[in-house]
Order: structure tokens, then sequence, then C-alpha cells
């Protein structure tokens, strides 16, 4: 086994984020988390308020409504590199959907985390990471309700997937979300936005948006609308009937959409 690389950044606070989120091994290439980030509890959503709120307000200013961001401490995480920019990508999508959950200031700060996420591809420093951060800089981009950056951060997930020089957890992972990304693309394809957001953001439902999210198809819809009772657990993105095998998935796109080709992923571990 590989002795742990820890990777020392310039900024506490920063190393404070990115190692909650993915632990004091910083430079690998295989760790990842589960159990924090696809989980939802009180207990964590407490912790990381506790932890981190104070931060994202002054990273994004204090008003949670209309969050702009405060340049002066954004630059200064920017000036870090691509950690600096993943670390504002935890905060405004992740840490903020955990804070605020329920409420609609969970949303409040995407648009700061898809400009940074854009950026950081802008300039290929998401290559620089190692995949299990990658993901969540493009999952920054699968939370958006504009269909183009949900499309995009399906074809990067499904390069993640593909790619054989990774560790099979993380392609077996890497493909579940593509999977989770199709349903968000489906969805804003129909409706032109994503209705289980409809109550925290106060938008009136259509009558197809009512029969929509009345069938609660999907786990994440409860999620993003209930807080979970203390002592409950919400299960990670598990194998469904689709996909039982979690194989690795290629994602083409045709002239109007993306499909999604499951590939044989011979022994890829599955994680639960």
């Amino acid at each position: 086994m590989a002795a742990s690389t820890t990777l020392s950044l310039p900024d506490s606070e920063l190393q404070s984020v990115l190692e909650f989120w993915f632990g004091p091994d910083l430079a690998s290439g295989s760790n990842m988390f589960p159990n924090v980030w696809f989980v939802g509890s009180p207990e964590l959503d407490q912790e990381i308020q506790a932890r981190f709120e104070s931060l994202l307000r002054r990273a994004a200013g204090t008003d949670t409504t209309t969050a702009t961001a405060t340049e002066s401490f954004v630059l200064q995480w920017r000036q870090v590199g691509a950690q600096g920019r993943l670390g504002l990508c935890l905060l405004f999508d992740q840490f903020a959907r955990n804070i605020y959950r329920g409420s609609s200031a969970m949303y409040a700060f995407d648009r700061l985390a898809q400009r940074e996420a854009l950026e950081l591809l802008e300039q290929r420093l998401d290559r620089t990471l190692p995949a299990p951060q990658r993901l969540f800089v493009y999952f920054a981009l699968a939370h958006a309700e504009e269909l183009s950056l949900v499309e995009r951060a399906q074809a990067l997930f499904a390069e993640l997937a593909n790619d054989a020089t990774l560790e099979a957890h993380v392609r077996s992972a890497s493909a579940r979300f593509v999977e989770y990304v199709e349903i968000q693309a489906r969805t804003l394809r129909k409706f032109g936005r994503l209705p289980y957001r409809n109550s925290v953001l106060e938008r009136v439902n259509t009558i197809d948006e009512d029969d929509y999210v009345a069938l609660r198809r999907y786990g994440f819809i409860a999620a993003v609308q209930e807080k979970p009772s203390h002592g409950t657990r919400r299960r990670p993105l598990r194998p469904n009937a689709t996909n039982p095998n979690n194989n690795v998935v290629a994602v083409r796109k045709s002239k109007h959409q993306w499909t999604v080709e499951h590939l044989d992923a011979g022994n890829a571990e599955q994680q639960g």
C-alpha cells in the first residue's frame, strides 16, 4: 500500500474544507467517502453548518437570497490554483445544500459554483485534480437548471467512467452519476426546470409537474424537499434494474439528446 501523501495548502481554511470532504490524503486518486458525500443526516448537516456556514457567508456575502461572490475572498482561493476553485465549488454547491437543506437558500449559491467549475474547465485545471475531486467540479454543473450545463456534466462523468486508468470503484461511481444526470437532463427537456425544487423555491407547479412530483420516482426528490429525521440516513446511489451490475456507461449525443449505453465492466467493484 502506498504511503499517505498529505498535500499542504497555503490557506488553512481551504485545507479544512478539502480535508473534511476528501480526508487528509488530498493527493490520493482513489479516496472516496460516500458516507459523507451521498448520505444526508441531520447530524452531518449540523456539523457542516457549525464548521463552515460562516466561511460560506464570507465567500458569498451574507444575503443568502441573492448570493454574490465577495471577490477578495474568492480571488485569494483562486490564487491557490485548482484546489482553491474546487474548495469554492464545495462551499457553494455541496455545503450550501447541507447547511440550508429544505430552504431556497440551498440553491442561492449555484451560479457561483457553476462559475468556478466553468473557469476550471476552460483552463483545463480539472485535469490536475485526482478523479474523486473532479467529480465535485462536475456536480456543480450537474445541479444546474440549464440543460447545456447538465449535458456537459454528463459527458464529463462518462469520461471518468470510461477511463481505464482509474480504479474500478471510481469508474463505477462515475457511471452511476451519468445515470443520475440523465434523469436531470430528461426532466429539464420535459419541463424546462426541475419541478422537485418548486416547493422550496415557491414556484407554482403545472399540472404535469404536480403529477411528476407526486410520483416521487427518484430518491433525491425527497432529499431536497425535506430535512431527514434524526437517526435516519439517506441511502447512497445504488444499482437499479436498468444497470444491476453498475456497469460502466458511455454517453453518446444524438441530434436531439444524450443516450446512455451500458457496457460490460467486467470485474468492476460494486459500491453500495
